[in-house]
């Protein structure tokens, strides 16, 4: 427990005090800064990894307390606004000890053949044996979820039974400083914190989201470090007070790179959740466009990293690393070549092609290999809609009033919340097709457990468009022909 304990306290002060120097205050800091600290560690360890420098997990637990609390003493003593009240951090670190013991102790912990494999390959990071990894299986298992359960190598153990619980609550308390940040200045407060705890409850109610958060796996954390990413688009596009843009995009940065770590397919999602910020056009395009180049070398480090394995073992390079490579050097291009005043004049409509191209490109290849498209279309009707993911109802009603509040209602920004959504389940879909397969009926379906990825945004995005979203111009004169 002491092992545990430490890493959590680590990530969640090191994490803390990163997200106060970003100027962000209140009970946003713990909210967010245990996810942070989490790719903290993940990002020092990745680097750890790839300059071949074995060092123990304990020492990387300390680097990640330590540095931040260093540059946060740093920015203190020159003077700068980052003071944190010491009662509410001495609350917030005594609740996230007992949080340990309690998960420790109750042990709610799911896994599966995924999990095991997972687990594993945290063992061989620890002990310095990554190159043992099989060539495939490197490609196959991203590196974010072993090395955060690196610690548990030291006491002689495979995972930490606390951090995935923990992913689960950071991400609710994420969930709601988002929505309430971004809702307060639109109407009374105290409907604001109403509108704020019943999103909470309803993202709650979902099924696979609590499975989730007690099943190791990388699921939980990629839901809540792409909620930060598109949150923080979210709130870019309204210029909160108290917020400096600048700050959100630098917050962007510190997910990104372990985002890239959790999933193979991570960057593709992340490109479009990220699509967004390029077209705030008060802010700078050399600002706007950082968060595109960190995706893209992000996405070339890591494929370098896999060519570099795949060589030293003489395995071939799968079409997937290929790929990849390829994209991220198209991200970085794009960062580059690409000019504000082109993408200002062509808005509506690059938004528009990005969301119906997808879902044409969808049907192009329905067209090619009708089986494969069909076959995933009905897995994921009967996984969804069927009872046979177990979803439950919630999800149906989440996937109903996001399509009628579309329709019907406009808020200001929302574009950045709906874009992850409506181009999620085209992308899984085009991506099973070019793996050659498809999706399958039940719970351990791949896209059934992945849903839970954008689950977070979806419902911030139906609380936000019911709260402070205006109806649309024909609607508007409908209800008027028929309540008047």
């Amino acid at each position: 427990m002491i092992v545990e304990s430490a890493f959590i306290l680590s990530c969640l002060v090191g994490g803390s005090v990163l997200i106060r120097i970003l100027g962000i205050k209140g009970w946003g800091v713990p909210a967010l800064g245990f996810l942070v600290g989490l790719c903290l560690y993940v990002t020092l360890g990745s680097l750890l990894l790839a300059l071949s420098i074995e060092t123990s997990p304990l020492l990387q637990i300390a680097l990640v307390g330590i540095l931040p609390l260093a540059v946060w003493y740093l920015f203190l003593s020159r003077g700068f606004d980052v003071k944190m009240n010491t009662f509410y951090c001495l609350v917030a670190l005594i609740l996230s000890v007992l949080l340990v013991m309690f998960f420790r102790q109750a042990n709610f912990i799911n896994w599966s053949v995924d999990t095991l494999a997972h687990l594993q390959l945290g063992s061989l990071i620890a002990t310095g044996n990554y190159t043992a990894t099989a060539p495939e299986r490197m490609v196959q298992l991203p590196l974010a979820l072993p090395i955060i359960n690196t610690p548990a190598n030291i006491i002689e153990q495979y995972y930490l039974r606390s951090v995935v619980p923990l992913i689960g609550l950071s991400t609710i308390l994420t969930f709601s400083w988002i929505l309430y940040t971004g809702i307060r200045n639109e109407m009374e407060k105290k409907f604001a914190v109403i509108y704020t705890i019943t999103g909470a409850i309803l993202l709650l109610s979902v099924n696979r989201f609590i499975f989730s958060s007690f099943y190791i796996n990388n699921h939980i954390l990629f839901a809540g470090l792409i909620l930060i990413v598109v949150g923080c688009g979210w709130l870019l596009t309204k210029k909160i007070s108290g917020l400096n843009d600048v700050k959100l995009i630098t917050l962007q940065l510190i997910i990104l790179p372990t985002l890239v770590l959790t999933r193979p397919e991570a960057p593709l999602i992340v490109a479009f959740s990220i699509l967004p910020t390029l077209f705030i056009h008060r802010l700078p395009w050399k600002i706007r466009r950082v968060p595109l180049l960190a995706l893209g070398l992000s996405t070339i480090a890591l494929q370098v990293f896999l060519i570099i394995q795949h060589l030293d073992q003489g395995a071939s390079l799968p079409f997937s690393v290929i790929g990849m490579l390829a994209f991220g050097a198209v991200c970085v291009a794009t960062a580059y070549l690409v000019k504000a005043e082109w993408l200002k004049r062509r808005f509506k409509s690059i938004i528009s092609f990005t969301e119906y191209g997808i879902w044409i490109s969808l049907v192009f290849l329905a067209l090619i290999n009708h089986r494969s498209i069909f076959k995933s279309l009905n897995s994921v009707t009967q996984n969804l809609f069927l009872g046979e993911g177990s979803w439950g109802l919630s999800i149906i009603m989440f996937i109903g009033l996001m399509l009628w509040l579309n329709t019907t209602r406009r808020a200001k920004g929302s574009v950045a919340l709906r874009i992850p959504i409506t181009t999620f389940v085209p992308l899984m879909f085009i991506i099973a097709f070019l793996r050659g397969g498809g999706y399958r009926v039940g719970n351990g379906d791949s896209l059934n457990r992945a849903i839970v990825h954008i689950l977070p945004v979806l419902v911030l995005h139906v609380v936000v468009l019911t709260a402070i979203g205006v109806d649309r111009p024909w609607f508007k004169k409908l209800k008027k022909k028929l309540f008047v």
